[in-house]
């Protein structure tokens, strides 16, 4: 199966995640140039999914984690000291003692609280509403790769930012409440691994060992579709912890 570019591709009805990124963006910017004056950080991993709350899990006993509102902050343990050397242009070589380095992780988590409250001066006060998993995560991460902060965010936050991306300062009341009446709303999908034509007759005489032939090849992938609908792309099936999860592949 050829490979296609996919980047800008998202599924009907979807709001483009290349739109939440360069709002997520800009909402970071500020707090970025304000502590970060020589360092490019960017977002990425944006999920809007119901396990956007699952992303920003600690990765060890050593990491910190901050809460405002509907948005919690946590910056893996091995990046604490990679924030504040950032910040205050410490060389990585250099050693610092336990009294420094206590100093150093308060002067983090000001950082960390900075940031939090830069979002919440823009999504409002009130976004820790309806908290929940149908909220809003992204990382922010350096020039290098390296994922320095994970964020989640409310649902009522990720409306904001859905609101945002959209862009749109002259849309009324009325089409404000379908606009977040359309982000809540959830649509069964269906993954197809292929169809087969059989008879009546073959169909009652079905039995457990029986091979039946679908239209597809395993290397054509599976069909990803609205339940009940046709299929809008293709991806790849594979088992993960016991479970199914299917890679989107394609648009078809």
């Amino acid at each position: 199966m050829s490979q296609q570019h996919v980047s800008d591709w998202t599924p009907p009805g979807a709001l483009p995640l290349r739109a939440l990124g360069s709002c997520a963006n800009a909402l970071v910017s500020t707090w970025s140039k304000r502590w970060f004056a020589d360092s490019d950080l960017v977002v990425s991993r944006i999920a809007t999914s119901g396990r956007a709350f699952q992303l920003a899990k600690a990765d060890d006993g050593a990491s910190l984690r901050r809460r405002k509102g509907g948005t919690t902050a946590t910056v893996p343990g091995h990046q604490r000291d990679t924030i504040w050397r950032a910040a205050l242009d410490v060389p990585a070589d250099d050693v610092v003692s336990e009294n420094d380095s206590l100093v150093l992780d308060r002067f983090l988590t000001e950082v960390v609280d900075d940031l939090l409250a830069e979002l919440e001066n823009v999504l409002g006060s009130d976004s820790g509403a309806g908290r929940g998993n149908d909220g809003l995560s992204f990382v922010i991460q350096d020039e290098r790769g390296r994922e320095l902060v994970s964020l989640t965010l409310s649902a009522s936050a990720r409306k904001v930012m859905i609101a945002k991306a959209l862009g749109d300062p002259r849309r009324g009341p009325k089409l404000e409440r379908r606009l977040t009446a359309l982000a809540d709303s959830v649509i069964a999908l269906e993954a197809r691994p292929g169809t087969a034509v059989l008879g009546l007759p073959a169909i009652g005489s079905l039995a457990i060992g029986d091979v039946i032939v679908l239209d597809r090849k395993i290397e054509d992938g599976v069909e990803l579709g609205v339940a009940g609908g046709p299929a809008f792309a293709v991806g790849e099936l594979v088992l993960d912890d016991g479970g199914a999860q299917l890679h989107v592949k394609a648009p078809l």
